[in-house]
C-alpha cells in the first residue's frame, strides 16, 4: 500500500476553543500531506474553522505560490 498514514492525536486530543482557525494547506505540500491537514481539521470540534487548500501549492504556499505573494 502507498498509503498515507495520518496521526491525528495532536487534534482531537488538543481542542482549540474559542479561536477560529484558518488552514491554508497547499495539495502539493511534501511536509504535511493533505490527508494530515484534513485529519487535523476533523479534529478540531469545538472551533470555527475553514481549510484552503490551493491546488499545485507546495509547504510554503505563501511564498512559493504564483499570486500568492499579493496577500502580504
Amino acid at each position: 500500500c502507498n498509503c498515507i498514514q495520518v496521526r491525528p492525536y495532536y487534534s482531537y486530543g488538543h481542542q482549540i476553543q474559542n479561536i477560529p482557525i484558518i488552514y491554508l494547506n497547499g495539495t502539493n505540500d511534501p511536509n504535511t500531506p493533505l490527508a494530515q491537514a484534513k485529519a487535523h481539521y476533523n479534529g478540531q470540534k469545538n472551533t470555527n474553522k475553514i481549510l484552503v487548500s490551493p491546488k499545485m501549492a507546495g509547504h510554503a504556499l505563501m511564498m512559493n505560490t504564483p499570486g500568492m505573494d499579493s496577500l502580504y
